[in-house]
């Protein structure tokens, strides 16, 4: 049986994103694979547990030295501290992976050190180089591109690092047809030839299933995902601040709320669910009749791809190459415009059937498409693929 170690370092309560990916890799891959998860260590959380029974869990560092909370409080030596934390981290962690014996390393995005890169602006020295060096391992190792950086920031030293991850693997999955041409285009220009995939995240569609729209009156719109610089926040306050009579706005956001203003007058019609987990977010999508996913950068994005498998339509912004999955029968592409945005709830609200007709086609999109069943056949060929090739073998 092979080992497959996935590196990722929030993997913490499951909420989406890449950990959400990790988590349906544990639950239903099947080739004859044992998982294990390498992460960061977090306060009031042990060093080793289970996940789900299924896979171990190890965070590192087992006893940091710096601990999260004393790097926040201390702001005359945030970055040195920051930067001491992460290079604590990172150390510990590939020290483990250089005794453990496992088969492949499945990397899953892209991590922004914040201490390493405030340090390699300063010194304009791109300094993390030297301390995240995957290849000195010396394992087979599968890189997922989960994000594409290059699409919201112009931050060079960032950049730099995004570039650096894809330098270091010799497959890269990219879960969205953006992330892949421009792996397909930067190593054009180096003149290498990596092994680079499109393989979208796939979706459990048993356990994102459809369920019927509730029968009351009115419009229930759902909001899902991090309130970050890749989400069109000010649209969301601007919807809350003038949310339409008739209509209810549902959010389940992710980390940090404090951007997300939910007071005003439409206060009462605004429901915000904190902490939800991963098994929790089909109930959520359930309760809604439309999903609201306002991204700024190309791609489809996971919260978009759950919605749809529970037969819920989403809104999202049309950009200038379109949005793999999405198109008129499955979905509601809209321009960056507020007053866009109130007509088409407002014609919702009196067309329930054109949104459960569209939330249908989403459905069967997500089945013949982004469902597990038509997806981890091609992860597990990736892996079995790089396993096959790599000259390394396995063992430590």
């Amino acid at each position: 049986m092979r080992e497959i170690v996935h590196w990722h370092e929030n993997f913490f309560p499951i909420q989406g994103g890449g950990p959400a990916h990790i988590e349906n890799l544990i639950h239903n891959l099947d080739g004859g694979l044992r998982h294990s998860v390498v992460t960061d260590a977090l306060s009031g959380l042990p060093a080793r547990d289970h996940f789900a029974g299924l896979a171990p869990v190890l965070r590192f560092p087992r006893l940091p030295l710096v601990p999260r909370a004393l790097a926040l409080r201390k702001r005359a030596l945030f970055v040195p501290l920051l930067a001491f934390r992460e290079l604590q981290t990172l150390s510990s962690k590939f020290s483990y992976l250089n005794k453990a014996r496992f088969d492949l390393l499945h990397v899953h995005g892209v991590m922004p050190y914040n201490g390493l890169l405030t340090i390699s602006r300063r010194l304009n020295r791109n300094v993390f180089r030297r301390f995240l060096n995957f290849s000195a391992l010396k394992k087979p190792m599968i890189l997922t591109l989960h994000n594409y950086l290059p699409g919201f920031t112009g931050d060079r030293y960032l950049l730099g690092l995004y570039d650096h991850f894809i330098r270091q693997f010799d497959m890269i999955l990219c879960v969205d047809e953006t992330i892949f041409d421009y792996c397909s285009l930067f190593e054009g220009d180096k003149g290498r030839m990596k092994d680079i995939r499109f393989i979208p995240n796939s979706i459990d569609t048993k356990r994102f299933s459809v369920a019927p729209h509730h029968d009351g009156p009115g419009l229930r719109v759902g909001l899902a995902g991090r309130a970050s610089d890749t989400v069109d926040v000010e649209m969301i306050n601007r919807l809350i601040a003038h949310l339409p009579g008739g209509t209810e706005l549902r959010l389940a956001v992710a980390g940090d709320q404090g951007h997300i203003d939910a007071s005003g007058p439409a206060a009462p019609r605004v429901r915000v669910f904190k902490g939800l987990s991963q098994e929790e977010m089909p109930g959520f999508y359930h309760g809604v009749d439309v999903v609201f996913n306002p991204v700024l950068h190309a791609g489809t994005t996971r919260v978009s791809m759950e919605a749809m498998s529970c037969g819920r339509p989403v809104i999202m912004y049309g950009i200038s190459k379109p949005r793999y999955f999405l198109d008129d029968r499955n979905s509601f592409i809209i321009k960056r415009d507020f007053q866009e945005l109130l007509d088409l709830l407002g014609r919702m609200t009196g067309e329930p059937e054109m949104i459960e007709n569209k939330g249908l086609e989403a459905r069967r999109t997500a089945e013949a498409r982004f469902s597990n069943a038509a997806l981890l056949p091609e992860v597990l060929k990736a892996y079995n693929d790089t396993l096959e090739k790599s000259p390394l073998g396995v063992g430590p």
